[in-house]
């Protein structure tokens, strides 16, 4: 809040999270995150990651149980600081699933993520509906580099409400990020118009391994993407 941040997606990994002990202490995680929320007027939405090495096509199941449950049993989308989004003259909760379409995640198989995509959206019970963010490869749109090259994955895309591509170190400069803007982002977000599709581009404020592999042989680099003082990340605020 001291910094003027107005909401969070709270990270929910599907990794481990079929171990009751692992879910409840995910659980206890995200009931923090509500308290903290109502307490200092910040807004809150789930993201579920399910790009954890050891997940499969079966995770999608696993996902929908795991809405169920907060639905139900913590009740998450009744909070009065939940995120919620208004398509079609209806206010939906808001749910963002990282991990949809990368090459390197091994969920796969685009029928199960159609028809939970399909479930999400238009679930015989109303109380599980949401407005879908898909966190997708950034090149979702052409099926190349990081994304699934496959056709099919085209239809997943363009089945989402909104679209937010892992853009983190796709430039590593100001320059780079301009001409990736004019190259990239611009038509992403003139193709979603055109879709209906809510577009999301990805700001960052710069990228190091340092704090984490520092006492790696040989260490990373201080500033493998230096931040200058804050103007790397205002240059893709502005523009946005």
């Amino acid at each position: 809040a001291e910094y003027g941040i107005s909401g969070v997606f709270h990270m929910r990994f599907m990794e481990g999270i079929h171990i009751t002990k692992n879910r409840e202490w995910k659980t206890s995680v995200l009931r923090n995150v509500k308290r903290a929320a109502a307490m200092t007027g910040r807004l809150f939405a789930v993201s579920y990651n399910i790009a954890g090495q050891s997940l499969n096509d079966g995770v999608l199941d696993a996902l929908m149980e795991d809405w169920k449950r907060l639905v139900d049993e913590e009740k998450i989308t009744q909070h009065g600081r939940y995120i919620r989004h208004r398509k079609d003259g209806v206010s939906l909760p808001v749910l963002r699933i990282y991990g949809i379409g990368f090459k390197t995640v091994n969920v796969r198989n685009t029928e199960k993520i159609a028809e939970l995509i399909d479930w999400l959206k238009n679930a015989p019970e109303e109380r599980y509906r949401v407005f879908l963010v898909g966190g997708t490869p950034s090149r979702w749109r052409d099926l190349t580099d990081d994304s699934r090259e496959e056709e099919s994955w085209t239809g997943i895309y363009e089945s989402l409400d909104a679209i937010h591509p892992w853009h983190v170190g796709r430039w590593e400069t100001i320059e780079g990020f301009y001409r990736y803007f004019e190259n990239v982002i611009t038509p992403d977000a003139v193709h979603c118009e055109h879709l209906g599709i809510l577009y999301m581009p990805t700001m960052f404020p710069g990228f190091s391994w340092y704090n984490l592999k520092k006492h790696s042989i040989p260490a990373p680099s201080m500033n493998s993407i230096p931040r200058l003082g804050g103007k790397f990340m205002w240059a893709q605020a502005y523009q946005y």
